[in-house]
């Protein structure tokens, strides 16, 4: 793993990022170490302390005027907590604290915050995330422990911990081996999922722990405050990489405060109705589109995996507008297959109507960038309509002005398999129409002229082109990649990426694992790498992403909506400016979507 410095370079910033600080207290007062305060200052970070309080709105409040947060060390933990009886080493806790830091760390980690856990603090973000604790350690260990509680001063050194190779934290001191000091009999049992171990002990035990997927999120079982001196064995780089970790979120907050940011596709319709569910069971009558959990009891719905789109975790994740689309499942195209296919559309555009109508304070439905515009500047949510599958419309174009009507914005031609308008690219080596049918070539054109875009997601090579040929308003890909990268029917070959190109078209890249990379597990960097490689081919300006959430799509380190900032974070690393990342998070689609319906205009005018 390179330095991580090589990675990030700082963006040009005159105030301090504000970090948090948990605290201990009593009866009376916040109680803090004042070398917690002294070593994030001067590491170039402005220190906020955080005693514990009630209420969750107030604290969500807190944490959006933070950049960064410390969970330090502090007391054991509530064994009730761990579903445990209390162990008769068990020291001294504090219940109200334990509480309170918990909620705080899944608020944290709701909104994206860099996290440094220190001591308890590492404990804590290991408990937080779903792993386990041992109580004591001296007796709960299966071997011998060397001594973790040291009687010496807080600013020596009592032990070495080993550093794993290709970690954060092994980039940032570049060394094998690091001196600790030791303070501590609990520590980690079960490590959590998303977190991965990048120190040990010589007996085992776990002495630091971060994220597995390039998260913000670090944690130390020694006291690294205590340790910031000017020598070769300072722990400075710990506070240094927060401090950045911090600026860097500060920015990308901002960025996505000053422009709009926008997902091209999502299939979350399908938890509102159970009409040509591609998963039946999502459907619930119960459904909060606001949290993503049943409206009954207040609890997820046992019956549904987590949406990954909602309005709380756009929120979270900085998205403004998601383009929800009305999937429907091609099916058999005799005249009963055709209508019910077009019922259920409408029937799906209508639920997510009325999804969003229970929230009017929070979000609306829009069809052109002026809408999006004005719910931004009024602190909403913003849902664009658009339908997958044509299939929908059998060979009846006199639907297309009801869902015209109804606000969509896009219609992608097909999905996995041939329908009345024009093959799929499931089935290229067997076309049925060789491209676009001639009632396709109808639709193109009669979309194009009420301002709806054509998208070619799913369509066969010859669809593609045929689409070009056809529409003379700007074209999409709402949720392809590129197919030199990843060698799927789905993808985008550099030929059809340059052809889209030359009409300064869309293209969203899609964030389903099989669509960025074959045989292995794919991440944010296969994005970004699929980022790169188009624009290299085309340049920077037609490039979008279409994260397809809710079908499938969502990677290790944007699983959902309230991720999305990483895309930004993945990006600023990568080299682009904010300018750049402005286009590739919303502006891009926006421009688009505002030519095909300037087109659609002048040609109402003309005639």
């Amino acid at each position: 793993m390179k330095a991580y410095y090589e990675h990030i370079s700082s963006p040009p910033e005159c105030k301090s990022p504000c970090i948090g600080l948990s605290a201990n207290f009593d009866d009376k007062q916040a109680l803090m170490a004042k070398a917690y305060f002294e070593a994030l200052a001067k590491a170039g970070g402005s220190p906020l302390i955080v005693p514990p309080f009630k209420g969750k709105e107030q604290i969500e409040s807190l944490l959006d005027r933070l950049d960064a947060i410390i969970f330090t060390g502090g007391g054991d933990f509530d064994p009730a907590l761990l579903g445990e009886e209390p162990h008769v080493a068990l020291g001294s806790y504090n219940s109200v604290r334990d509480e309170f830091e918990l909620l705080l760390l899944k608020l944290a980690l709701d909104k994206q915050l860099p996290i440094l856990g220190i001591c308890r603090g590492i404990q804590l973000i290991n408990l937080g995330m779903g792993g386990s604790l041992y109580q004591d350690i001296y007796s709960q260990h299966r071997r011998q422990c060397i001594n973790h509680s040291q009687s010496t001063e807080r600013s020596e050194t009592s032990h070495y911990v080993e550093l794993m190779p290709d970690t954060l934290l092994h980039s940032l001191f570049v060394k094998d081996k690091l001196a600790v000091n030791s303070f501590h009999h609990q520590g980690i049992k079960e490590l959590a999922e998303g977190l991965k171990v990048s120190a040990l002990s010589s007996d085992g035990i776990i002495e630091a722990v971060e994220s597995n997927i390039d998260k913000a999120i670090l944690g130390l079982q020694w006291h690294p405050e205590c340790l910031v001196s000017d020598n070769k064995d300072s722990m400075l780089p710990v506070f240094s990489w927060l401090v950045k970790e911090a600026r860097l979120y500060r920015n990308c907050r901002r960025l996505s405060q000053n422009n709009i940011t926008l997902d091209s596709h999502c299939d979350t319709a399908l938890y509102f109705t159970k009409e040509q569910s591609i998963e039946a069971e999502l459907y619930s009558p119960g459904f909060d589109f606001y949290s993503g959990i049943s409206a009954n009891n207040g609890q997820a719905l046992s019956s549904i995996p987590e949406n990954k789109v909602d309005l709380r975790k756009m929120q979270n994740g900085g998205l403004d507008c998601a383009v929800m689309v009305a999937y429907i499942k091609q099916g058999n195209r005799d005249k009963q297959g055709l209508e019910r296919a077009g019922l259920a559309c409408r029937n799906m555009l209508d639920s997510i109507q009325k999804q969003v109508a229970n929230y009017p304070g929070l979000a609306g439905i829009v069809r052109n960038a002026d809408e999006i515009r004005k719910l931004k500047s009024q602190g909403k949510k913003a849902l664009l309509l658009a339908i997958e599958n044509a299939y929908a419309l059998g060979t009846n174009l006199s639907l297309l002005d009801t869902f015209d009507k109804a606000g969509v914005c896009y219609i992608t031609l097909c999905h996995n398999g041939h329908n009345d308008v024009c093959d799929s690219a499931s089935d290229e080596n067997h076309p049925e129409h060789h491209g676009l049918s001639p009632f396709g070539k109808e639709l193109v054109s009669a979309m194009s002229a009420k301002g709806i875009l054509v998208d070619t997601s799913h369509a066969s090579e010859k669809t593609f082109y045929d689409v070009l040929e056809h529409c003379k308003a700007p074209v999409i890909a709402s949720h392809s990649s590129a197919k030199a990268l990843c060698q799927h029917p789905r993808n985008l070959s550099d030929d059809q990426i340059v052809a889209l190109g030359k009409y300064k078209a869309y293209i969203g890249v899609c964030l389903y694992e099989g669509f960025l990379a074959k045989n292995r597990p794919a991440g944010i960097k296969d994005a970004i790498a699929h980022i790169n490689h188009i624009r290299s081919l085309v340049g920077v300006e037609m490039i979008g992403i279409g994260s397809d959430f809710d079908g499938g799509g969502g990677i290790p380190g944007c699983q959902n909506a309230g991720e999305f900032i990483h895309l930004l974070r993945a990006l600023k690393a990568e080299g682009y400016s904010d300018e750049e990342i402005a286009l590739i998070s919303g502006g891009n689609f926006i421009r688009t979507l505002e030519l095909a319906q300037l087109y659609a205009e002048t040609l109402k005018k003309a005639l």
